[in-house]
């Protein structure tokens, strides 16, 4: 039986991160948007404080550290050039950090399973909203194949809170008749954020343990493990 509706977890999963620096996406906002008059120690002791405050504690709480609410603050605290854009910026200094690309493998998976008519989402943990995820999507050409994709920054907490996945199942079913949590079927490789939380929200799993850095629990609560995406045909 073909799942009803397929969610994807995106980083590493969807798409390949092959780069990732914050340091390099810190430069990049001082030198394109910071008040000029700001020195960067000045720029950093913000950074640091910030963190402290809303990001480190983040694993604990499921509460996201929400870029929006860092570039609101440090515009009150520093100051931030005329006219800026939070969206514009947030794409920016998220498309200056990373280096991201999507494998032959999984554009044959989407291409299937639009084939199939089955409906495509993207549950995702980021700091960046959905805003800056889609653009990059599109510039990956495969924003196409998803009707929608949640971001953890625009909703407040992070996978693996079961609100996050509650949020996400109420909006598919905004937009899905006869929709449940188990008729969804949610992909990802990180155990404890995708495979858990998807479980204790009722969903199906799927766990794409394709780079083996995780070990396998003694009791696995996703339906399947895979190494690959052309595994996923199989799965009915």
């Amino acid at each position: 039986m073909e799942p009803k509706v397929v969610v994807f977890d995106l980083f590493d999963t969807l798409i390949d991160v092959k780069r990732y620096d914050i340091e390099e996406a810190k430069r990049y906002l001082f030198e394109h948007y910071v008040n000029p008059k700001v020195s960067f120690e000045r720029f950093e002791e913000f950074n640091n404080q910030f963190a402290a405050s809303h990001f480190i504690k983040r694993e604990d709480t499921n509460k996201e550290y929400i870029y929006h609410d860092y570039l609101d603050e440090l515009n009150m605290e520093l100051g931030l050039i005329d006219d800026a854009d939070f969206n514009e910026i947030e794409y920016r200094v998220f498309s200056s950090c990373n280096t991201l690309l999507v494998n032959d493998k999984t554009r044959v998976l989407l291409e299937y399973y639009r084939r199939k008519g089955i409906p495509l989402y993207i549950l995702s943990n980021s700091i960046f909203g959905a805003y800056a995820l889609k653009r990059r999507l599109g510039e990956l050409n495969v924003l196409n194949y998803f009707r929608d994709v949640f971001s953890s920054a625009d909703f407040g907490y992070r996978k693996p809170d079961k609100r996050f996945f509650d949020y996400a199942l109420t909006a598919i079913k905004g937009k899905i008749n006869n929709i449940k949590a188990s008729d969804v079927l949610f992909i990802g490789n990180d155990y404890a954020h995708d495979i858990v939380g998807a479980y204790n929200a009722g969903w199906t799993s799927v766990y794409y343990h394709h780079e083996n850095w995780e070990t396998l629990p003694d009791k696995l609560l996703a339906v399947r493990v895979i190494k690959g995406f052309d595994e996923l045909y199989m799965i009915n």
